[in-house]
Order: C-alpha cells, then sequence, then structure tokens
C-alpha cells in the first residue's frame, strides 16, 4: 500500500507543502509528510487508497492533482483531531470517506464539490485563495447551515450517510437531524440511500 501511495503522489511534485509555504521538488517529501501526519495510521492508508481508486474508477484522474491537494491541505490542517471512536482514529477519515460516498454512492463528478467535502471542517480561512471561489462557496454554504446549494446539499447527505453508517445510528436525536436532512433534500441517489439507513 505504501508504494501504491508513493506512486498516487507521482503527479504532485510541483504542488506546495501543505503550510510550508515551499516547493516540492520530489514526491517522496509529500508522502513522507502525508506519513507522519496520520503516523501511517493503517486505516487513513486504506481510506486514501480507497477515494484514489474510486476517483480513477469514475473517470476523475484530471482532477486526482487537485483533489489529493485538498486531502494533504486537510490532513496537516486537522492534524491532532481524532474522531470519537475507541481507536482514536484520525479526523481525516471522516472527510475522505463522504469524499468516496458523494462518487460511490451519489455518483457526484464535480471536483469543487469533492474538494469542498474535504477542506470545510479545517476551519481555514486559506480555502478560497488556495481552492478557488467556488469550493469557499460551498463551504460556507454548509457553515451558515441554511438553505443549501445542490453541491452543498449533496455533501451534507454524504456526510450524514457517513454518520449513520459509523456510530451515530442508535442516537435518536441524531435520527430526527438525519431525517430533517433527508426531508429538505432533493431527491437522487444519496437521499435514497440515507432514508434507507434510516429506516
Amino acid at each position: 500500500m505504501k508504494n501504491f501511495i508513493i506512486a498516487a503522489c507521482l503527479s504532485l511534485s510541483a504542488l506546495p507543502i501543505v503550510g510550508a509555504g515551499e516547493t516540492i521538488t520530489h514526491h517522496e517529501i509529500l508522502c513522507e509528510r502525508y506519513g507522519k501526519l496520520t503516523k501511517k495510521n493503517q486505516t487513513c492508508e486504506a481510506v486514501y487508497f480507497h477515494l484514489n481508486e474510486t476517483i480513477k474508477e469514475a473517470g476523475l484522474e484530471e482532477s486526482l492533482p487537485q483533489i489529493q491537494d485538498a486531502i494533504f491541505f486537510a490532513t496537516y490542517k486537522l492534524k491532532g483531531k481524532r474522531l470519537p471512536d475507541s481507536k482514536g482514529t484520525p479526523y481525516i477519515v471522516h472527510p475522505l470517506r463522504v469524499a468516496h460516498h458523494l462518487i460511490s454512492v451519489g455518483q457526484v463528478n464535480d471536483p469543487d464539490v469533492l474538494v469542498a467535502a474535504i477542506v470545510r471542517d479545517t476551519g481555514s480561512s486559506e480555502i478560497a485563495k488556495r481552492f478557488g471561489a467556488q469550493v469557499a462557496h460551498y463551504v460556507n454554504d454548509l457553515r451558515r447551515n441554511a438553505d443549501l446549494c445542490e453541491g452543498s446539499e449533496q455533501i451534507r447527505l454524504a456526510e450524514t450517510y457517513q454518520l449513520l453508517k459509523s456510530h451515530k445510528k442508535q442516537d435518536p436525536s441524531f435520527q430526527q437531524w438525519a431525517q430533517m436532512v433527508c426531508l429538505n433534500a432533493s431527491d437522487g441517489p444519496l437521499k435514497e440511500s440515507v432514508s434507507n439507513l434510516l429506516k
């Protein structure tokens, strides 16, 4: 798996190293930094591998550098943050799974939506400058929690789907919130999948 991650980073050799303000000259540096940030957590590597494969299977190879840049940006910004599970899994696993559900369940192929799903929890003010106005719009839309545009709505549904699959399904208050998300969402595969989990 380590070899795959190194190979997947080949296209990123000219991207800026997250948080360092410098230029990557060797893809190994980027991969090593990702490994250090996640402490070479096996779950992180498996989820990263799975998402990269899903991106390729969906024919989104051209968007891979942009999405991977978002992954490393979010990994840096979220370092030290953990999921509320018994293993203390690095938080980055959650947005990567949300992005995976957007593609595999929601059939979303808009790279800006995928990038927004990955970076939205960073709380960073750099999103617009680094990833563009549309990504920032999706992120801000979700922060306001008002009427969501289509892309933001898809992210909210994918996140709800992930939380129901992980640890929130038995939480009555979360179930009620998820039902409201479905009620207000437009019809589509993600809404249907969330509804099925709530049954």
